[in-house]
């Protein structure tokens, strides 16, 4: 179906050993790369099929236990050939979890509208991404689709993701702080308490950064403002 193409041309490099032959793949690969600032890992598996060789076997199971760990699974599906019952079996396997389905090789066909009206009707399950390999049509709207449901939509365009819990406990410390801050300066309070606030919020990031230090940040302050040591 192209698996390892897909898987290749999402990160756009030859990371995958791809070939005529199906069944190319037997133990699962991973790569990292970054679609609209959210870090990806992506996991390239053994295909989902029955076969005889041990091997490839062994494969298989992996890719059935990468699928439960996983955030999403891309089921790949190759739009130039008939849909089968053993495309209809890995579908079905995903259905309670998050997927997204990616019809390959539409550069092979007439309409990539028609066929991915047909898989729908047949499958009805998931959302549907027509793409190309080989052409990388359709590329852009598989990667969208891959970050879509981990993307923070009450953030507006201006927000960040925040992967290391660490950084997070720390920038949420930092908003408190300068909020306590705000509201010293709302009550017209001295500089004195107001500035604790804001050297705190300073000291949680600094550890965030690695840029400043509570030295650093004691000299600055005492440097600009005139408080009493």
């Amino acid at each position: 179906v192209g698996k390892s193409s897909l898987f290749n041309a999402l990160l756009g490099t030859e990371r995958a050993i791809v070939t005529e032959i199906a069944g190319t793949t037997r133990d699962q690969i991973n790569e990292g790369f970054v679609v609209h600032g959210i870090p990806v890992v992506l996991s390239d598996t053994a295909g989902l099929r029955e076969t005889t060789d041990t091997v490839e076997s062994i494969g298989v199971e992996r890719s059935r236990r990468a699928m439960a760990d996983a955030d999403l699974v891309i089921v790949v599906i190759d739009a130039a050939e008939s849909i089968t019952g053993e495309d209809k079996s890995v579908v079905e396997s995903v259905k309670a979890l998050p997927h997204v389905l990616a019809v390959n090789k539409i550069d092979k066909i007439g309409s990539a509208k028609e066929e991915a009206d047909l898989i729908r009707d047949i499958f009805q399950n998931g959302e549907i991404i027509p793409v190309s390999a080989k052409t990388g049509r359709g590329m852009d709207e598989l990667k969208h689709a891959i970050v879509h449901p981990f993307i923070s939509h009450e953030s507006g365009d201006g927000g960040f993701l925040v992967t290391d819990a660490r950084h997070h406990d720390l920038l949420a410390r930092s908003r408190d702080e300068i909020l306590y801050s705000l509201e010293l300066l709302d009550q017209k309070a001295s500089e004195e308490f107001t500035l604790i606030g804001l050297h705190n919020a300073l000291r949680y990031l600094g550890q965030i950064t690695g840029e400043t230090t509570t030295e650093d940040m004691l000299t600055r302050i005492f440097s600009t403002f005139c408080i009493g040591k």
